[in-house]
């Protein structure tokens, strides 16, 4: 999975669960954004592996050996496939087979299944993991059956490998997997289906959890300031925009660009203030900058809580995402760039309590 797809939306990253982790070839990618990662593996030696793999490597990932499906306690036989057991599955090669004819089965062991549901209840550490990754050689309509109150509770996107027909016996396709994300308040984003008929697809749920997390923000209908307007335009670049709770990739605030750029919201009391989710619409053409981000009681005395490093941004359509902990007291958030520059914002979300 591409983690730039999780953020072209906007989206955190808090956490991933991955079903069919194999040898952990995500590692990389993964550690970059979080060190919240589950991975899920059928295969016990390549279990194994893996966890060794994450303690050379010094990477704080789970492992959890488990063979999922759409209900626990079955007992499968799973087909283990020479080649680095890419293609390991609980069904028979079927046109697989034909695609691929240089990859059979090496070996064949018994497994019992488990859904993702039932699986999460042994690792409550990851009851923050909003993505999903499926990717189970045919059985991923079943994964995604089996994780269904996960889906519901906890999950903004999903990236799951399809099939336009069935690869292995039994294995689903792109059209079944798609009908049941549809009917779970889900819509495809993305969809990569190549020569051989198969592929990835990537779901985002409509509205997302962040989303809706966001209506609870202390920050929302208060009053924000900035240091300039954009063109004098506040209708489409004043700073009311970034706390308007309208998510939308080309909205939110806009300053002129200068030294001392700025832009500040008044929660109009004193709260404890607990996170601040901030999202940088800024464009590529303006290049990574590190942001202060500040608190204050009274407005006049400001705290500085961090610096937020400079990030680039690889694509004009994408936006950047900062979780920022507060854990302090304070009225004011301010956002201050260093540099000759703009400030940029699509939302900023403050989380805590009123005093």
């Amino acid at each position: 999975m591409t983690t730039r797809l999780v953020k072209s939306f906007g989206l955190p990253i808090n956490g991933i669960v991955h079903v069919g982790a194999n040898r952990g070839q995500e590692i990389a990618e993964y550690s970059a954004e979080t060190e919240n990662v589950l991975y899920v593996e059928a295969i016990p030696s390549l279990a194994d592996d893996l966890r060794a793999k994450l303690a050379e490597m010094g990477v704080g990932f789970t492992v959890a050996q488990a063979c999922c499906s759409n209900q626990s306690g079955e007992k499968v036989t799973f087909n283990i496939t020479g080649g680095g057991a890419d293609s390991s599955s609980m069904f028979e090669m079927g046109r697989h087979a034909e695609l691929y004819p240089s990859i059979k089965v090496v070996e064949q062991i018994e497994l019992e299944t488990t859904t993702v549901d039932d699986l999460l209840v042994q690792y409550p550490d990851f009851g923050s993991a909003n993505i999903l990754v499926i990717d189970t050689q045919g059985a991923d309509l079943l994964v995604l059956k089996g994780a269904r109150g996960t889906i519901e509770r906890q999950i903004d996107c999903v990236y799951v490998e399809v099939a336009e027909e069935p690869l292995t016996d039994g294995g689903c396709t792109f059209d079944e997997i798609d009908a049941f994300m549809r009917s779970m308040g889900f819509r495809c984003k993305n969809l990569n289906i190549g020569v051989m008929d198969w592929g990835n697809a990537f779901y985002v749920r409509k509205p997302t959890l962040f989303e809706t997390r966001g209506q609870t923000s202390l920050a929302r209908g208060k009053t924000a300031t900035q240091s300039s307007t954009h063109g004098n335009d506040e209708a489409n670049f004043g700073a009311a925009l970034a706390i308007n709770g309208v998510f939308q990739q080309a909205g939110g605030c806009r300053t002129k660009r200068s030294e001392k750029s700025w832009w500040m919201v008044d929660l109009e009391t004193a709260c404890t203030l607990d996170e601040a989710v901030i999202i940088d619409r800024r464009r590529v053409a303006n290049g990574p900058f590190p942001i202060e981000v500040e608190v204050s009681l009274d407005g006049e005395d400001w705290q500085s809580v961090t610096t937020l490093n400079g990030t680039p941004k690889e694509l004009a359509s994408t936006s950047i995402l900062y979780n920022v902990p507060l854990n302090c007291k304070g009225r004011y958030l301010r956002l201050r760039p260093i540099g000759n520059v703009s400030v940029n914002l699509t939302q900023v979300y403050v989380f805590g309590t009123a005093a």
